[in-house]
């Protein structure tokens, strides 16, 4: 787990053409990064894969906690209108550490799947 300004500045010491990392906006989020733009202007151009979740601060508790995808912090529609713009042509997977309160791993999934294909 890590920031995109993190992954950003290793990648960049580094300077390796054959090591890329993974952009993920969600670890961004429950480390208390800006994902998009501020972690994703870090690693831009950096990353061939990136992974697709979300999460928001839990009013009661003030935790950040996971979300199903569109319902969080992430602004993914920026985000995505990024990566078209920049022309990202990596993979993506959805990850689905976000659980629903009856702990239904599927309807979860689903409801991530939605909302991702809601901000797409």
């Amino acid at each position: 787990m890590g920031t995109g300004k993190e992954l950003g500045r290793l990648l960049k010491e580094v300077n390796s053409p054959n090591l890329r990392g993974v952009w993920d906006p969600g670890n961004a989020v429950m480390l208390n990064e800006v994902p998009y733009p501020d972690g994703y202007l870090a690693v831009k151009g950096l990353f061939p894969h990136m992974h697709i979740k979300d999460a928001r601060k839990n009013a009661q508790t003030g935790k950040i906690e996971w979300a199903p995808v569109g319902g969080g912090a992430i602004d993914f529609k920026g985000q995505f209108q990024a990566l078209r713009k920049d022309n990202y042509r990596g993979t993506m997977s959805l990850e689905t550490h976000y659980k629903r309160a009856d702990g239904n791993k599927v309807e979860s999934t689903r409801e991530s799947l939605e909302g991702l294909l809601k901000v797409m």
